[in-house]
């Protein structure tokens, strides 16, 4: 063995994937690529994984069998020489042919034709084999367990008297050419009427066992060798890839040629299997330091386990031994990673109250709110600024003063008197507009709109910051402004009709909340809604005049049609446009021809050079190469313009505008609105009562992240102006105080708190003391819901205290220190908070009995019912619960030591929920409670009696039941009609945790409660409330079958009943007609030649004839050669 090295050439590598693609194809786990991953990068890999394993193999060998070994050696070394390249070297193959000892065995992969070629060189003949390599994809699919196939396929024995020297060449020549070339034993598909090669099925290999096993029984005859029969485990899977997966046919290729080889000398089969074994814990090993998942390891190391178990006493000692120091090393891997999540559960939050300094908690920051219940408290006397009042004796203005062509008149009035200006100008528009419209003359049309618009903006601008605060005064100001509107739209639509056609853009419902007291505004008010009801009816088409739409109906088409003015006008702009690009076009030619002058001149000169300085140098400014190519560049002409627009719109924004109101009794209380800034709308009451204070209400959005959420959400905060006080009332009762509600007692620059009747002060949610108890909490309920508490003068009761209002329950820190239930009495929060089983449930709180009643209560775990999620972690998952809605449920489950488990109550929503979390919680090492993984404890819950001891189905059952069927990856056909690939949608959890036997369970569930249903209302609505997801029965089975390898017996739950395998009716069986003809052909051929040599071109063409009329097509010319 001294021409071979054994090297660890797949430990050298850092290529994930190349490792990952070996162990798939090598072991077949269960979760596989949904997309073809073959190359010949990867079968390169292989190949020499192989021939590694093989050199190491031979120290496992006694010096008798290593002579034979060394057969099977030269094999595989040639293989993999043969597949270095995309296409197969002729030379390679025919030096390898040409080298054939004495025993040798050569094997080759013709890949296009999916065949393998297997030559075996005898003491007088050569024995040629071959078979097919990959199995229709229907085949495959079809058979629930595996498929049974005999090889070789045909075998021909063909005298040394019958090959002569140029016999390898032509061989070889034959066999690269088929290597490649694709021909019409590719299958094939219709698509839009018209037949396409079909790249997802693989090709019948009739070229190979029909056509080469004809031309070589007319050289030899029908060779009588042994056959095997092995189990072939396959998959066709495929998700949005351009070819599905498919097992590695190079990899069936060297198990064949081996197990043929070695079966048929003194090896046996046993040395086959034994170096299968070999290679598995060979691989296995290299992989370890490579942090592959525990679903890999686990099942490579079952997948070892299982074939050692079948060689029983005929594996070597050696052998035994690496194996059993394999399986223990991924082992001990596995349970490193495991003990290390379960360190990880073991771990809860640092406790030590001792240190708290609870009372300084108490005292709120109030960080979010503090600045605006402050400003509350400082504005509440506060009254819009007044302006003292002068006498001035000017000119009251009229309604033609005002609108003049600036505004200047009224901005000149508000200088001097602004209240009276406003007030003049607000006159004078109510009073006079109607009439100075009227007086418009056509021809000033644009002039006035301009006047009003000017007004307008000067009038709203120092009206806003006049007015501000006074909800009368500023529903006059828009009173004002609206007429001012409307005598614009009048002036506008009397100067184009069309516009009358469209929206006026303002909504009937704009105006309805004015607060105007006097009959003379009243009046006016009525008066504007009239014009824009009216408005409103004339408007006939649904498009607004500033839509950007291009078709006939959008105003600025229909008005430019009507308008002969702008239809001239586009006329004249377009002719201009024309005339000036050809004036362009002209200037161009021009500057073209003068470039073109310019470039032929420089390129018949040289640069100049001078002598500078003793050297030879260019000198630019002298050289009149270069005076040319500036004037190249200084040629430039400009891109004309086109004058007409891609119609562009602005529309002006409305001026912001400050809105409030003022109201009645409400509740007997006098409330007022004021909206004071965008969104800060103040509001503020008072209860009839004589001397009642004046409450303003904070927005409970200004305490998130002061309070807790169940201070804040669903509540009302009235702050009291007299005494600074906040009082936090419930929703549903905002208008009725209460000595129950929790009081905030506001000091601005002294310490806030909040109480409650019974004397409890809230802790700071920012405080150490409320970040300690919250994190211990955490696990059950979101810290933005828990509640601490401080009780000063509680005498002997607890002092420190966390409710869950969600839940109902409550928490105190009792005189140990330990935080203890006050539900369940004498039970404590446990500082080691992982139950034995659940592994990476993020969401439970695990409780231990207080030490003198340890023996008396087992230890209790609280899980929040809820959403189940999980995402992967590591190794292993995150598993959370989001609970929903203001009233949250939980689960409670006993540690029960003796029997290994968690115990419930006897609800079925209990046991369900409890199935579920162990599923999505398992791991391949078992749980330290249980004994068993949780895909295991899972099952042996779904399949207990007391998931059968029920009268109804609940919403929440069938809910869990439908979350415990999609556990069972859902594979499903594609194309659903053709059933020859399945797509399995993986999800993130081990690929054993996601049990084939959780829709049977499920289902058995379910059924039952469907059954049961009958005697109960509502069971009309069985088929709707009790539907599972569907599932693809024959796909669910066949994944059963091949999971029931690495699950204990009784948890495999193999479905199908009777033997699932199924034998194949392999395609390397010859086509009897296509193979005899082929034979007659090669016998006419050899005979005629032999007989009569100057024949050669008429026998040549006739052999072309009878190859043609075998279905074969007439470009097989190197099959003549191969025949000669």
């Amino acid at each position: 063995m001294a021409q071979y090295e054994a090297v660890n050439r797949l430990s050298k590598t850092k290529d994930q994937p190349i490792l990952e693609y070996i162990i798939n194809h090598v072991f077949l786990p269960l979760k596989l690529p949904q997309g073809s991953d073959q190359s010949l990068e990867n079968d390169i890999a292989l190949s020499q994984a192989v021939f590694d394993a093989a050199i190491s193999f031979s120290d496992q060998l006694s010096s008798d069998k290593l002579l034979l070994w060394t057969s099977s050696l030269k094999m595989l070394r040639n293989l993999k020489n043969s597949i270095r390249f995309s296409v197969m070297s002729a030379k390679e193959v025919e030096s390898q042919i040409s080298a054939m000892d004495n025993t040798d065995v050569l094997v080759y992969m013709i890949r296009a034709q999916n065949a393998a070629v297997v030559m075996r060189k005898l003491e007088s003949e050569t024995i040629f084999e071959s078979f097919e390599v990959s199995p229709d994809p229907t085949a495959v699919m079809g058979a629930k367990g595996k498929l049974i196939c005999s090889y070789p396929g045909p075998a021909i024995t063909v005298p040394d008297t019958n090959i002569d020297a140029t016999c390898p060449a032509e061989l070889a020549n034959f066999l690269a050419h088929m290597d490649q070339d694709v021909l019409d034993a590719a299958a094939t598909r219709t698509k839009a009427r018209s037949t396409v090669r079909e790249e997802r099925d693989t090709t019948h290999p009739r070229y190979i066992t029909e056509l080469l096993t004809g031309i070589l029984r007319g050289l030899g005859s029908i060779a009588d060798v042994p056959r095997i029969r092995k189990r072939i485990g396959d998959d066709v899977l495929w998700d949005s890839a351009k070819l599905p997966w498919r097992r590695s046919p190079l990899w069936l290729v060297i198990r064949v040629a081996l197990q043929t080889t070695l079966e048929r000398s003194a090896l046996g089969r046993t040395t086959y299997k034994s170096f299968m074994l070999f290679f598995m814990a060979r691989l296995t090993t290299l992989v370890l330091d490579h942090k592959l998942s525990n679903d890999i390891l686990h099942f490579m190391s079952a997948k070892m386990a299982r074939r050692l178990f079948k060689l029983g006493s005929s594996a070597s000692p050696e052998l035994s031994q690496m194996v059993s120091t394999v399986t223990g090393d991924v082992r001990s891997v596995l349970e490193e990673r495991w003990e290390s999540v379960q360190d990880a559960q073991r771990v809860s939050p640092p406790w030590a109250p001792e240190t708290l300094r609870v009372l300084q908690d108490t005292r709120l920051s109030l960080n979010t709110s503090r600045e605006y219940i402050r400003q509350a408290l400082q504005n509440q006397h506060s009254s819009p600024k007044t302006t003292p009042f002068s006498f001035s004796d000017r000119a009251r203005g009229t309604i033609d003063d005002f609108l003049d062509g600036a505004a200047s008149f009224l901005v000149a009035a508000h200088a001097v008197e602004p209240y009276l200006a406003l007030a003049d100008f607000e006159t004078a528009v109510g009073s006079g507009i109607d009439d100075w419209v009227a007086c418009v003359p056509l021809q000033s049309s644009d002039s006035a709109c301009v006047s009003i618009e000017a007004c307008a903006s000067a009038y709203s601008s120092r009206a806003l910051k006049a007015y501000e605060g006074n909800a009368e005064n500023l529903s006059v100001m828009l009173l004002t402004l609206f007429e001012l509107w409307v005598a614009m739209d009048k002036i506008v639509v009397g100067q184009i009709p069309l516009l009358a056609e469209y929206s006026p853009e303002i909504p009937l419902t704009l105006w309805e909340c004015l607060l105007i007291r006097k009959a003379s505004g009243l009046d006016r008010l009525k008066t504007l809604h009239g014009y824009l009801r009216a408005r409103h009816c004339r408007a006939s088409s649904r498009l607004s005049a500033f839509s950007l739409t291009k078709d006939d109906k959008s105003f600025a088409a229909r008005y430019f049609h009507q308008s002969s003015e702008l239809q001239s006008l586009k006329v004249r702009i377009e002719s201009d446009g024309r005339t000036q690009r050809e004036e362009k076009l002209m200037e161009l030619r021009t500057l073209n021809e003068m470039y073109t002058d310019l470039e032929t001149r420089a390129a018949s000169l040289s640069h100049a050079y001078g002598v500078i300085c003793g050297g030879l140098a260019y000198q630019p400014r002298r050289c009149a190469c270069c005076r040319f190519g500036l004037e190249m560049e200084m040629l430039t002409i400009t891109v004309p313009v086109w004058a007409l627009p891609v119609v562009v719109v602005v529309v002006a924004a409305v001026l912001g505008v400050v809105y409030s109101a003022r109201g009645g009794l409400f509740c007997d209380h006098v409330v007022s609105f004021s909206l004071r800034a965008p969104k800060d709308l103040i509001i503020r009451a008072k209860h009839v009562t004589h001397d009642s204070p004046i409450l303003q209400l904070i927005p409970s959005h200004k305490f998130v992240n002061d309070l807790p959420t169940t201070l804040v959400e669903g509540q009302t905060h009235w702050l009291n102006l007299r005494t600074s006080e906040i009082e936090i009332r419930p929703a549903e009762n905002a208008w009725k105080s209460s000595p129950d509600n929790w009081v905030l007692r506001f000091a601005a620059s002294g310490f806030s708190t909040v109480r409650n009747s019974s004397g409890a002060t809230l802790v700071d949610i920012r405080s150490k003391t409320w970040d300690m108890i919250s994190k211990r909490l955490r696990p059950l309920e979101d810290a933005r819901f828990i509640v601490v508490t401080h009780n000063q003068a509680s005498g002997s009761a607890p002092s420190l205290k966390a409710d869950l209002p969600r839940y109902g329950l409550e928490f105190f820190v009792d005189e140990d220190g330990e935080l203890q239930s006050r539900n369940m009495r004498n039970m404590v929060v446990d500082v080691i908070q992982s139950t034995g089983t659940m592994l990476g449930l993020v969401n439970q709180l695990v409780l231990r009995p207080k030490l003198q009643v340890a023996d008396e209560h087992p230890r209790t775990v609280i899980i929040p019912d809820g959403r189940v999620s999980y995402s992967a972690d590591g190794h292993h998952v995150r598993v959370t619960i989001a609970p929903e809605g203001p009233r949250l449920t939980y689960q409670l489950y006993r540690v029960d030591a003796d029997l290994r488990c968690l115990t419930g109550n006897v609800g079925l929503t209990s046991k369900l929920y409890q199935a579920l979390l162990h599923a999505v919680t398992s791991g391949c090492v078992p749980d330290p409670l249980t004994g068993r993984t949780g895909t295991e404890e899972a099952l042996h819950l779904l399949h207990s009696a007391a998931c059968l001891s029920f009268m109804k189905l609940r919403s929440r059952d069938t809910d869990l039941l439908r979350e415990i069927s999609s556990l069972s990856t859902r594979r499903v056909w594609y194309p659903t009609h053709l059933q020859k690939m399945q797509t399995v949608p993986w999800s993130c959890l081990a690929s054993f945790a996601q049990h084939h036997g959780f829709h049977p369970a499920a289902k058995s569930i379910m059924d039952y409660g469907t059954r049961l249903s009958t005697f109960s209302e509502g069971s009309a609505n069985v088929q709707i409330s009790y539907e599972l997801p569907s599932i693809t029965f024959h796909l669910l089975e066949r994944a059963s079958v091949r999971a029931s390898a690495i699950h204990p017996d009784q948890f495999s739950l193999r479905l199908p009943l009777g033997d699932t395998d199924v034998i194949y009716a392999s395609r390397h069986i010859p086509d009897k007609v296509a193979e005899e003809r082929a034979f007659r052909t090669s016998f006419m051929f050899v005979d005629s030649v032999g007989k009569c040599p100057g024949h050669w071109p008429a026998a040549q063409f006739a052999v072309l004839q009878r190859l043609a009329s075998t279905g074969f097509p007439r470009d097989l010319s190197f099959c003549i050669r191969l025949l000669s």
